[in-house]
């Protein structure tokens, strides 16, 4: 139940943050109304941080934490993932979907 809330306080906070600089983007540009700008701003925002955020990550801690021995690294079954802030990269991921969302109720 944290993570969820940790994702849906993400998503939010993308959102909002990206759908803002969109508002005001398209308030001094004058293209469309305030619901697009609010739409290209979540999309932008969203996708933003979800690739940044996603890509992230160590791999020279992932090397450290193989089993080294005589002649190299060894891997074990299960060999540790890169650590990344995940509900960061989800809640940009709702943040873009609920965007697209905006727009598309926008454009009807």
């Amino acid at each position: 139940m944290k993570a969820v809330l940790q994702i849906l306080g993400a998503a939010v906070g993308v959102a909002v943050i990206g759908g803002l600089i969109g508002l005001l983007v398209g308030h001094f540009v004058g293209s469309g109304d305030a619901a697009n700008g609010f739409g290209w701003g979540m999309v932008i925002a969203g996708a933003l941080a979800g690739f940044a955020v996603g890509g992230s990550g160590s791999p020279t801690e992932n090397i450290y934490r193989g089993k080294v021995g005589a002649f190299g690294t060894y891997w074990g079954e299960s060999a540790p993932l890169p650590q990344s802030p995940l509900q960061l990269a989800l809640g940009g991921v709702l943040a873009f979907g609920a965007g697209v969302g905006l727009l598309i109720l926008s454009y009807q």
